[in-house]
């Protein structure tokens, strides 16, 4: 997988875990809702285009679990 792919998704993930004091007004940690969401986002993307090519993420997968 070749993150720059999807810069808006990596990006916001890397500031999120490189700024984390800068996320919230008032530097709160941990960001567990913030990386929840991104999450869910990066989970959405990959069950939206797991078919686009014959190399498709669900034959990955079953490839490399023995």
């Amino acid at each position: 997988f070749k993150r720059y792919w999807q810069n808006d998704l990596w990006m916001r993930l890397f500031d999120l875990l490189l700024n984390p004091c800068l996320v919230r007004p008032d530097g709160q940690l941990p960001l567990c809702e913030e990386l929840g969401d991104i999450r869910h986002e990066m989970e959405g993307w990959l069950q939206h285009h797991c078919n686009r090519s014959s190399n498709t993420l669900k034959g990955l997968l079953k490839r490399s679990s023995f």
